[in-house]
């Protein structure tokens, strides 16, 4: 339940008179439960996404090769290093892998 409005009485000095008491509203803090539609962006468009680049992918596949030798991971090997890395990337940039070239 929202909480009211009140009313504050405030009382200002100027020069040694005083003015007459002021009533001044607060402004409610409490939201409203009410969801919001989110804005529409008109005429914004969303960026083109690029597929990663064989560099990209070559420098991924790159350190899945060394974090599997550093844990002493037999199964595995480059080119399971270089699809897993072009997974990922594509994963990561919301693309799916049909789009490969």
């Amino acid at each position: 339940m929202p909480k009211k409005s009140k009313d504050v009485q405030t009382e200002s000095v100027t020069r040694g008179s005083t003015r007459a008491k002021k009533s001044t509203r607060k402004k409610s803090t409490v939201k409203s439960k009410r969801a919001r539609k989110p804005a529409a962006n008109k005429g914004v468009t969303e960026p083109k996404r690029t597929p990663p680049s064989d560099e990209q992918i070559s420098i991924r596949a790159y350190f899945l090769a060394e974090k599997r030798a550093q844990q002493a991971i037999k199964k595995g090997d480059h080119n399971s290093d270089w699809l897993e890395a072009k997974r990922q990337l594509f994963e990561e940039a919301g693309l799916p892998l049909s789009n490969a070239h």
